[in-house]
């Protein structure tokens, strides 16, 4: 009766032990976005490459990448406060010429040129429910040429050849190369990137070892 007893015991002790951990890690991947930590972070007329470079830091998992020429004519002022790192980007970019683009751990932050040109190439980004996404950069590399969606998910690019390779990239989405034709519409959808969302989780189990 008293084995019984203490089995019980013990078994119970496992049973709260690990409910203590997973309440743990819950608590420790609210604190995150899907890439990195939430971002808190304000600044009043700083130049924006240092306040790029803050919020690198405070992501915790974000490369910043951009040209000194590009952003040295910018300064910012924002109030951010657990932001993720699509809006911290969004705001800090605001009224400016840059955009960005994420390929994989590394933001690309680049200005945008104003084209004429013969033709070009429209489309419509969705995510997989079919909602539109405002925001996504679709980027002409051959000829330095980009843009974003906009509220609805569309966007128009310069094309003056037959045929251009779009490459799309979006926070959380896998990216997509895309060949495209002169005047012509594309229709794409972008799936979530559970890879990088694995990679977070597994960080976050390392940091919580090394504790």
């Amino acid at each position: 009766m008293c084995l019984n007893r203490i089995l019980r015991g013990e078994y119970a002790k496992r049973i709260f032990s690990c409910l203590v951990l997973a309440m743990f890690f819950c608590g420790l991947l609210s604190a995150q976005t899907e890439h990195g930590k939430q971002i808190t972070y304000a600044c009043q007329d700083e130049r924006l490459a240092e306040a790029l470079r803050q919020v690198e830091r405070l992501s915790g998992y974000y490369k910043m990448q951009f040209a000194y020429e590009d952003v040295e004519p910018y300064k910012v002022s924002v109030n951010l406060k657990n932001a993720s790192m699509q809006d911290a980007m969004g705001a800090l970019l605001k009224g400016t010429r840059l955009r960005y683009e994420v390929n994989d751990r590394f933001i690309q932050v680049f200005a945008v040129k104003q084209y004429r040109s013969k033709g070009s190439v429209r489309g419509i980004i969705s995510d997989e429910t079919g909602e539109p996404l405002p925001g996504v950069a679709v980027r002409d590399r051959a000829h330095n040429r980009a843009t974003v969606t906009d509220i609805d998910g569309n966007f128009t690019i310069p094309c003056d050849e037959d045929h251009i390779t779009l490459h799309v990239t979006y926070i959380g989405k896998k990216a997509l190369t895309v060949r495209a034709r002169n005047g012509q519409m594309l229709e794409l959808a972008m799936e979530d990137d559970a890879k990088v969302l694995q990679d977070v989780v597994v960080t976050g189990y390392q940091q919580l070892d090394r504790r």
